[in-house]
């Protein structure tokens, strides 16, 4: 496994995709639990202060909250069933 986007001084260990995994498992679990897209991000951040990138988290802690919001105000269980086109579920590969 290659990470595209990394600090260029870290290699890449096959405990990427484990961390990767924490990492979304962690990010879905708090788009249950919190209010909103900010509290995401500083929990994410304050978890793994390491991670760079925050443009990406600040972008995707958005568009979960507003898809949150369309499956709360459309009565069903995931974001993926709004669209027609197959789609894996993040949320469901990431618990």
């Amino acid at each position: 496994m290659f990470a595209g986007h990394k600090r260029p001084e870290l290699d890449d260990p096959a405990a990427c995709i484990d961390e990767t995994r924490e990492y979304l498992q962690e990010f879905v679990a708090d788009v249950d639990d919190l209010e909103n897209a900010r509290e995401l991000v500083a929990h994410m951040q304050s978890r793994f202060p390491d991670h760079a990138n925050p443009s990406t988290l600040v972008v995707s802690a958005v568009t979960a909250f507003e898809q949150k919001k369309k499956t709360r105000d459309a009565g069903i269980a995931c974001a993926c069933q709004l669209t027609t086109r197959p789609t894996r579920c993040l949320l469901r590969l990431a618990r």
